[in-house]
């Protein structure tokens, strides 16, 4: 499978920014526990399974602009048909690499942080094997 990201290897991101803000604020003792997310603390307790994750699996099954209800306006999106649910994702980033293509199979590692007032759901690791 080749990585198409890791936060392992981009730790300087705007939402982990966000999570790790809304943890000092509202869940000091997730940071005490863990760590700020991202951080060499933070990443022992992930390798070590400490950390709760969700890992989806599935297929790539649109890529460009939807037009339908849920985008009226036709978003530039990528849709991913999974076990559970279809997830999508604006075409932005490493999602525009033109080796991406309808068909490929894509694994997601997901992490979820709640605070009191807000769910934030991180991309940890996205992987993907070409269809064929």
């Amino acid at each position: 499978m080749e990585i198409l990201f890791d936060l392992r290897s981009q730790p300087e991101s705007p939402l982990v920014d966000l999570a790790n803000n809304r943890l000092r604020k509202e869940r000091p003792d997730y940071l005490e526990r863990f760590g700020a997310i991202g951080s060499a603390e933070w990443w022992a307790h992930f390798d070590a399974g400490s950390i709760c994750r969700t890992i989806h699996s599935g297929i790539i099954t649109h890529l460009g602009i939807a037009e339908d209800t849920n985008h009226p306006e036709g978003e530039d999106i990528i849709r991913i048909s999974t076990d559970r649910r279809d997830i999508e994702y604006d075409r932005e980033g490493f999602w525009l690499r033109d080796e991406i293509a309808i068909g490929d199979q894509v694994e997601i590692t997901k992490v979820q942080v709640v605070t009191p007032n807000c769910t934030t759901i991180l991309d940890v690791k996205v992987t993907r094997k070409p269809k064929g």
